[in-house]
């Protein structure tokens, strides 16, 4: 018992931000999770989007059933944290973790394509959201000189065959070399479009190109798209959740 003797309930920001960097061990399996209409990745979309729209009830104080606040019980999840707040192991709940990053990763990008060109006229436009979110995905520490936060390293990191292909298409968003890049609308851009991410996947998941990439990396790949419409759905409907909405996306779809 004393292996876990420090068990508790901690939220999603609580996990991501305690530590300096969470990484998934060599001998852990890689992403795994697929995401047709009834497997995990949906699911869990499904979940916390239920979950959402009950939180926000609850919020705006509308009845509810007992003890019914909106909260959502992801499971346990193992951190080997020896040497914390240093980079620590997960070593069971990798998968939760790994699509939950997506989809901040996601809101990030959608944000700031949506935001854009008023950010790129004006860079004090930064709506809070942004802050939040990448206070999520990665870690920053402020310059000694400047106090500007400055990029030291991503929250999650996947185990050896999956780190890449989940930093160059999801975790990344800033453009570091100057020059023509695939996520990019022009060569001065500084952020890369979700938009161009998701065509890039979507191209890369079929075909000759697919074999090219691995099980998990084709795994990870059809997570992002799916995630990325499931949020352009919700967009559309404002994140609500009853028939109306479901008529209204099958009418847009058709469309």
């Amino acid at each position: 018992m004393g292996k876990f003797k420090e068990t508790d309930a901690k939220t999603i920001r609580d996990i991501l931000t305690t530590y300096n960097q969470i990484k998934v061990p060599m001998y852990q399996r890689n992403y795994s999770w697929k995401s047709g209409d009834t497997e995990p990745v949906t699911i869990l979309w499904n979940d916390l989007y239920e979950k959402f729209d009950i939180q926000r009830k609850f919020s705006q104080g509308l009845a509810l059933q007992k003890n019914e606040n909106g909260e959502y019980l992801l499971g346990p999840m193992v951190i080997v944290a020896d040497n914390a707040p240093n980079p620590v192991q997960i070593v069971d709940g990798q998968q939760r973790l790994a699509t939950l990053t997506m989809i901040f990763c996601i809101a990030r990008d959608v944000i700031l394509e949506l935001n854009y060109e008023k950010i790129k006229s004006d860079p004090e436009h930064w709506p809070a959201q942004l802050s939040e979110l990448t206070d999520l995905i990665e870690k920053s520490d402020n310059d000694p000189e400047t106090g500007l936060p400055v990029f030291t390293n991503w929250r999650l990191e996947l185990n050896e065959e999956d780190k890449t292909i989940y930093r160059d298409l999801i975790q990344e968003y800033v453009s570091k070399t100057p020059g023509i890049h695939k996520f990019l609308d022009k060569p001065d851009d500084k952020y890369y479009k979700i938009s161009k991410k998701v065509a890039w996947a979507e191209d890369e998941t079929k075909g000759d190109s697919a074999e090219l990439h691995t099980e998990s990396e084709i795994l990870i790949m059809k997570a992002y798209i799916k995630l990325y419409y499931n949020v352009l759905d919700a967009l559309i409907v404002n994140f609500e959740n009853n028939l109306d909405t479901e008529e209204r996306k099958r009418d847009i779809d058709k469309k």
